[in-house]
């Protein structure tokens, strides 16, 4: 699984040229995109055994570097793809509450 996100990962970097909005943010897309990359490749590998501490760090901060790219790329392609990344390695590293309870709220008793 660890080697098909990585593929995954890389191919999603080389689309977001092809895909972002303006040729002017094209620079900063890429460097925070290969930022990304290098934390979803490097970070989850060296996430993965730790506590679910570590992981929800690791997520958070993959989570700020991914909308950035996805904002600087005008929703390109390749970062939906790269979004799609760290849901796989959510659902991978966070126990199943944690991994759906920053999208539900809890219900009143």
């Amino acid at each position: 699984m660890n080697r098909a996100l990585a593929v995954l990962t890389v191919v999603a970097y080389l689309t977001l040229p092809l895909g972002s909005a303006s040729s002017a943010e094209l620079a900063p897309t890429l460097l925070v995109g290969l930022a990304y990359c290098a934390l979803a490749i490097v970070g989850f590998r060296f996430v993965e055994g730790r506590p679910v501490g570590w992981a929800a760090g690791y997520v958070g901060v993959q989570l700020v570097l991914g909308f950035a790219v996805f904002s600087l790329s005008g929703a390109a392609v390749g970062a939906v793809l790269l979004l799609v990344v760290l849901v796989a390695q959510s659902v991978l590293l966070l126990p199943l509450p944690a991994a759906i309870g920053a999208s539900s709220t809890r219900r009143a008793r």
